[in-house]
């Protein structure tokens, strides 16, 4: 049997991953278009305020940005990634047969 300390990524090689890898991706990738979606939304929310209405906090758009994100990653993201990785957990050198005639590898039609 597996022990925990086995199955799970210490906090350490995480945290290399944040910094080396995860974060400059993101940033190369990711970051001008989401400064842009941001500054889009505090000006929509800024547009619409009201007499002596306060404008938009950083932690009100963080908090906003941050949910959108996980609804993204929730919906858009980890279902393919998912299921390229169980695609790959199951992948035999042969495949079954996807056309009528024809064999899949256990020789059934």
């Amino acid at each position: 049997m597996l022990s925990k300390s086995s199955v799970y990524m210490s906090e350490d090689i995480v945290f290399k991953f944040q910094l080396g890898l995860i974060l400059p991706k993101l940033r190369d990738n990711v970051g001008e278009a989401l400064s842009k979606i941001v500054s889009e939304l505090v000006d929509s929310v800024n547009a619409g305020r009201v007499g002596d209405d306060p404008p938009i906090g950083m932690d009100e758009v963080k908090q906003l940005i941050m949910q959108d994100i996980e609804i993204f990653l929730d919906n858009e993201i980890l279902p393919s990634i998912e299921q390229k990785s169980a695609n790959t957990d199951g992948e035999s050198d042969t495949a079954p047969a996807d056309e009528e005639g024809t064999t899949n590898e256990e020789g059934e039609s």
